[in-house]
């Protein structure tokens, strides 16, 4: 089963719960992606009017798993009625990692990095511009570079964009979250998971 919550200035609603029933819900998840999820609610849920763009959080628990398989955001609403006079409304959401694209990057002429020292800066650039809970810890890096010694700029351009041009594009590895009770860390892993025989 899954807890789906909906949050406004600390102000949490469940939408989906053993009282309340979403539409339909779908979550999508990639690998260096913003994570996606949609979902459609009836007039008759409690959440169906506390819907707002870019301000409304939403996650999704999973209580077999014990695990939320999504936090994020709102990114847009959209009311829509069909051909029988069915109202719904249509909920688009990403994931936590999109708080990258609220933060655009302060230019920085060409010098030499390491994998974590560059990775640290963005992080710190980004955290400066803005709100307390979309700002990032680092935390794991195991992706390396043959020299230890990346040679680049920075342009201003948003965090999300620096990250991959960067780093991603540059060494390959793979972006994870996590959140833990003192924030949100920003892991850089060469892979995520691990290879089993099955």
């Amino acid at each position: 089963m899954y807890i789906v919550t909906i949050s406004n200035n600390g102000i949490e609603t469940p939408i989906h719960d053993e009282k309340e029933k979403l539409h339909s819900g779908k979550v999508v998840k990639g690998i260096n992606t913003i994570d996606s999820f949609t979902f459609s609610m009836l007039p008759s849920n409690a959440g169906f009017n506390l819907v707002n763009e870019f301000t409304t959080l939403v996650t999704v628990y999973n209580t077999n798993k014990k695990r939320y398989d999504f936090i994020g955001r709102v990114l847009y609403p959209e009311t829509t009625m069909d051909s029988n006079g069915l109202i719904t409304k249509e909920v688009t959401c990403e994931s936590i990692l999109a708080y990258l694209c609220d933060s655009q990057q302060i230019y920085k002429t060409t010098q030499n990095w390491t994998v974590r020292g560059l990775l640290q800066h963005l992080i710190s650039c980004h955290n400066s511009q803005v709100e307390e809970y979309k700002q990032f810890k680092l935390g794991e890096v195991t992706v390396t570079d043959p020299n230890d010694n990346l040679y680049l700029g920075i342009q201003r351009e948003n965090t999300w964009e620096a990250i991959n041009e960067k780093l991603i594009k540059q060494l390959g590895g793979e972006l994870r979250y996590r959140v833990e009770e003192d924030g949100i860390y920003l892991d850089y892993l060469e892979q995520l998971g691990e290879t089993r025989t099955t």
